[in-house]
């Protein structure tokens, strides 16, 4: 590792490695990307693994909403091996789901997100373990995809690119002077050793650690860990996506990972103090069954393979808690926001 590069990534989840292989790409030379554990080891790795059409936020949360339908557009068109074709459907089982697929419909409509109305009779045919008791199903551009293999192919493509990957690597310091990010202090994990190296730039993309990282140059910034818990199942029940017609709450989606034959469960959304203890929880596996059960009720007598929980770094600088926080990215200019340049 040398011992001065132009930009330095803190981080090897999709959102680093995507910012590393994007600098390499636009001529960038010298970029050295940081993972302290394996990449997608943590937020990336323990996510649903839904590529999301924007469906699920269309009526609270509308900029994330829209960044979702690009961002699946995006990913389809340039990492189509990470992506399960088999699509989504949403459906309503009440009147009250009803009521919301049609408000939503109308904003789809708006942002130009593809949406189509499925005969129920047909959707239950396709899908024999979907519940008898559809009223409304929508098909949308959701899919399962694979994260381990969207972060690796980017850091791949990165370095064959450039740009170098170093993983087991943790940062544990920012160099800054004069009002300036100089570079890091980072520790190879499998040696022992330290290093200070120098950047022009830092990025952090540290996701909920980025709270951490920004502390390391006497800034504050208000990210809350947020937890979310996932139950893998020993089958895939239904070939597309499947998630309920209503406002996002525990347990709206059954999602098959990318080319897998095993359905994983999701999800909670629980505020936690650290990033580093956020167990999931039987009992929030059972309330999200409760939940998905509306729409696929043979989840009863599926078999449970593991439970896991990934922690969203979410951004509120107005004190919303939870779901109330939008789920739409957020980029910081330090030295515009806080005056410490470089980072």
């Amino acid at each position: 590792m040398k011992s001065h590069y132009t930009v330095i990534v803190i981080g090897g989840g999709t959102t680093g490695t995507a910012i590393a292989r994007d600098l390499v790409l636009r001529g960038v030379t010298d970029v050295l990307l940081l993972e302290k554990k394996d990449l997608a080891a943590e937020t990336t790795g323990k996510c649903h693994a839904n590529l999301h059409s924007g469906m699920r936020y269309i009526l609270n949360d509308l900029p994330a909403a829209q960044e979702c339908l690009r961002e699946n557009e995006i990913l389809k068109r340039i990492a189509p091996h990470t992506v399960d074709p088999a699509g989504s459907l949403w459906v309503a089982v009440d009147d009250e789901m009803v009521e919301y697929a049609q408000r939503a419909k109308e904003v789809a409509d708006r942002i130009g997100l593809p949406i189509t109305e499925v005969d129920p009779q047909e959707a239950m045919r396709e899908e024999p373990l979907l519940t008898r008791r559809v009223l409304l199903a929508y098909r949308l551009p959701d899919a399962g995809f694979d994260p381990f293999r969207l972060a690796v192919s980017q850091a791949l493509d990165a370095r064959r690119h450039g740009a170098t990957i170093r993983t087991h690597h943790r940062v544990i310091g920012l160099d800054v002077a004069g009002g300036h990010v100089r570079g890091v202090q980072v520790v190879d994990e499998t040696s022992g050793q330290r290093h200070a190296v120098g950047a022009d730039l830092v990025i952090n993309a540290a996701g909920p650690w980025g709270g951490q990282v920004a502390r390391m140059a006497g800034i504050a910034i208000p990210v809350t860990p947020n937890k979310g818990t996932m139950a893998v199942y020993n089958l895939r029940l239904t070939a597309p996506v499947v998630a309920l017609l209503r406002p996002p709450s525990d347990g709206d989606g059954l999602v098959a990972m990318g080319y897998q034959s095993t359905a994983i469960l999701g999800t909670t959304s629980v505020d936690v103090e650290d990033p580093e203890n956020a167990p999931p929880t039987l009992e929030e596996v059972a309330r999200m069954e409760d939940n998905i059960a509306l729409a696929v009720p043979s989840i009863r007598q599926a078999r449970i393979l593991r439970l896991f929980a990934g922690v969203r770094p979410l951004y509120s600088v107005a004190g919303e808690r939870g779901r109330q926080i939008s789920r739409s990215t957020t980029v910081i200019d330090h030295e515009a926001e806080h005056g410490i340049a470089g980072f």
